[in-house]
């Protein structure tokens, strides 16, 4: 594995990890370890985002986008219906 130095953490940050890291009953290492790891795993919004304009895309092929004013018009129809 290779290793990641963090320089300049304020002393506030720190103590908050210490302190996390102690009720984890876990080293500073290990626990800073596991958030970085859970940090990677978690996909970005830009990851998600593109991801759902993908699954649309397969989902709907040529069809165009729902707009905005579709769904206003939907409401607007539902409503009237009542």
């Amino acid at each position: 594995m290779t290793n990641v130095q963090v320089k300049n953490v304020p002393p506030e940050i720190h103590a908050i990890l210490r302190d996390r890291a102690a009720e984890n009953h876990q080293s500073l290492q290990e626990f800073i370890l596991e958030t970085l790891i859970n940090s990677a795993e978690m996909p970005t919004n830009k990851e998600i985002f593109e991801r759902l304009r993908s699954d649309m895309a397969e989902l709907h092929g040529d069809r165009p986008p729902v707009t905005r004013q579709d769904i206003l018009d939907a409401i607007d129809e539902g409503r009237a219906g009542r």
